[in-house]
């Protein structure tokens, strides 16, 4: 006869020793975990559909406090959820990856091709280690509409897809608040998912906690967000050859490293080096003097394309790229930054394994600079085909102005090894209107403190601020 008492402390044993590896390993992605784990099913939910059927339930309230069981959970057939609480309480007993990979503790989970969750209106509550809310794996389909969300302990997710390109997981309108460390409101993570939200609140509380965190395919649009942690609070990451779409989105963070990060860890999370983030028709703010506001930080091939978009950016600093200690990466990194229908301020800066592509497409205007400190690689090349309003002095080592394209050196020094100009390069002029920086020209002289996008600030600040009328760089 088995002795069921010591299988589960032998399991139990195993579990810590596989949390003990995980935490001095390689340091992971903000909403993900490390090393692979064995357990990849729940051990049980509070309501469970697996005979193909289709169930609604109205105003019902379901909970679970056992560890690594779910609230609800749907493996064949289609739940439909109308106005119901879930509550979900019990610590995971199993490592971490397998809640973020498998959704071990989740709350409402969904797995399977042949699975379909569908949450309208309603609230979820999860109180324990491990207790993603909203989780789809492998081939799963989720449709969540109007749904709050609030998640207390750490390493639980808001929105989670995991385990396939297939799992899908459509959000509208929701509300959706994490309070705790490694808690990324939209996520995916091993093995991928396709994630789409549109309208509703994101707001993330935790260290080492983006609003978006992406090892596969999502859109976000039409949203307000914000990521509050001080220490380690983003916007939005991306690992792999995976892609993230903002459009319309109001977002900020807190977070003093960064704003959005293109990368790849090398935990295993995300396969490939070809990160694509791209923010359309947003108004995205850094609240932190030390943060820049995208990194690359590890050998990816990046590409960060920004059109209309309004970014403060306390620092000064647009892009850098860099060997980040966290994943001890020396090899060459590369950012394609592309720049449309706006004005962008900062500068972009790397380390000597950096090299970098700023595109200032037609319509666009950058005032900032490029490889000031002049230890980016020798292959950087900046496209003007709008206009180039250099803030400091700078050493592009390819530049091209094409016909359209102005480049004001505005005093500063210019040097690069090869130039192709077919439009203007004014070494005369600022390309600085009366209406400095969005400050209009009659507060131009009235000694007021205002920050790059023309907001008033009540003290100088670390970066570029104007006063009466100049701009300003402080150290």
């Amino acid at each position: 006869m088995f002795n069921y008492q010591k299988i589960s402390l032998m399991r139990k044993f195993l579990s810590f020793l596989c949390a003990l590896f995980c935490a001095v390993g390689m340091m992971a992605q903000p909403g993900g975990g490390g090393d692979d784990s064995s357990t990849t099913s729940p051990d049980g939910a509070t309501y469970t559909l697996s005979d193909g059927s289709t169930v609604t339930k109205t105003s019902e309230t379901l909970s679970s406090s056992t560890a690594d069981y779910n609230v609800v959970q749907v493996t064949n057939g289609t739940l439909n959820l109308e106005s119901c609480t879930l509550t979900k309480t019990g610590d995971t007993g199993s490592s971490g990856d397998e809640s973020s990979f498998y959704g071990i503790n989740a709350a409402a989970y969904c797995a399977g091709s042949n699975a379909y969750l569908n949450i309208n209106g309603g609230t979820i509550t999860t109180n324990a280690d491990g207790a993603n809310a909203i989780f789809c794996y492998n081939g799963g389909t989720i449709v969540a509409t109007g749904v709050t969300v609030n998640n207390t302990s750490r390493r639980s997710r808001g929105i989670h897809a995991t385990g396939s390109s297939s799992s899908k997981i459509y959000a509208y309108n929701c509300s959706i608040t994490t309070n705790a460390e490694t808690s990324s409101v939209i996520a995916t993570d091993r093995g991928g998912g396709y994630v789409y939200v549109d309208g509703g609140s994101y707001i993330a509380n935790g260290r080492k906690c983006a609003i978006v965190y992406s090892t596969g395919d999502m859109t976000v649009k039409n949203a307000t967000g914000s990521s509050n942690n001080s220490e380690e609070g983003e916007i939005a990451d991306i690992e792999g050859d995976n892609s993230i779409t903002i459009d319309n989105c109001t977002f900020s963070c807190a977070g003093s490293s960064r704003g959005v990060m293109l990368y790849q860890s090398g935990s295993g999370d995300a396969d490939g080096y070809n990160p694509v983030m791209n923010i359309s028709n947003s108004t995205l703010t850094l609240e932190n003097s030390s943060a820049c506001f995208c990194e690359v930080s590890t050998a990816v091939n990046a590409t960060l394309n920004l059109d209309n978009c309004d970014i403060t950016i306390p620092s000064g600093q647009l892009a850098y790229i860099n060997t980040n200690s966290n994943w001890n990466n020396s090899n060459t990194k590369y950012l394609a930054l592309n720049l449309s229908n706006g004005t962008y301020y900062g500068s972009v800066d790397g380390d000597n394994t950096a090299t970098t592509k700023v595109t200032v497409n037609s319509g666009a205007v950058w005032e900032g600079s490029i490889d000031n400190a002049s230890n980016i690689s020798s292959g950087d090349t900046v496209v003007v085909n709008g206009t180039w309003i250099m803030d400091k002095a700078s050493t592009p080592c390819v530049l091209i102005i094409n016909s359209g394209g102005t480049v004001y050196t505005n005093t500063y020094n210019l040097d690069y090894c090869t130039i192709t100009n077919n439009g203007t390069l004014d070494t005369t002029s600022t390309g600085v209107s009366a209406s400095v920086n969005g400050v209009p020209a009659d507060k131009n002289t009235d000694g007021k403190i205002y920050n790059i996008a023309g907001q008033e600030i009540p003290s100088i600040q670390k970066g570029i601020y104007i006063q009466n009328g100049k701009k300003i760089l402080s150290q």
